[in-house]
């Protein structure tokens, strides 16, 4: 019969892993240089490598954001959707620093899921494009790229679907504020994953 052995210590890719995924954080705050095209598209292309998806037909697709004029715009909508939802007494000139604030993030990445499909072809699908996305943040900060991932209520609204001429079959993932971090938060406290671990055993 034959016989595996077993590693007494984990490799060092595992390790290299591991380190990764406890660096990384949530960047808010980015540098102003621009985000190219070719790395985001080289990052995706890498991620979409560690899922599985049904090939048969194309589930996702996402939209990119770099210039100035597109983030005016998207930031525009966005803002167009809060004041639609509940901030209708903010005034035009806080609303436009939103805007202009907004617009400075060096890119947007949208992620939209495809296909009105039965509900749970649609959970698996949904669930592989997060995996996705979070390979791609890891990636990202190998190469000096912080993320936030924003799903606020807004990503649902007509305002904000209209400006990025979303399908009716669609839905929005989620937006990823994207830039190269000035400096690394600090670490937060974390639940720690035993206390979210239930064992069966009967």
């Amino acid at each position: 019969m034959d016989t595996v052995e077993m590693r007494s210590k984990p490799s060092q890719d595992a390790l290299d892993m591991a380190h990764l995924i406890r660096e990384r954080r949530t960047i808010r705050k980015f540098e102003l240089r621009p985000v190219s095209n070719h790395l985001v598209t080289e990052l995706l292309r890498v991620s979409i490598q560690s899922i599985a998806l049904d090939q048969q037909y194309d589930s996702y697709r996402f939209l990119f954001i770099s210039s100035q004029k597109a983030k005016e715009k998207v930031a525009s909508a966005i803002m167009k959707a809060y004041l639609d939802q509940r901030m209708k007494w903010l005034p035009n000139k806080l609303n436009q620093a939103l805007v202009e604030r907004t617009a400075r993030i060096p890119a947007f990445l949208i992620a939209i899921q495809k296909g009105m499909g039965k509900a749970e072809d649609r959970e698996r699908d949904y669930a592989a494009i997060c995996a996705m996305l979070q390979s791609f943040s890891l990636l990202g900060w190998q190469d000096g790229l912080g993320m936030v991932w924003n799903t606020e209520s807004y990503i649902h609204e007509k305002a904000f679907s209209d400006a990025i001429k979303l399908q009716e079959d669609e839905r929005v993932i989620c937006i990823m504020y994207i830039g190269y971090f000035k400096k690394i938060p600090r670490a937060k406290q974390r639940t720690p994953a035993i206390e979210k671990l239930t064992l069966l055993q009967e």
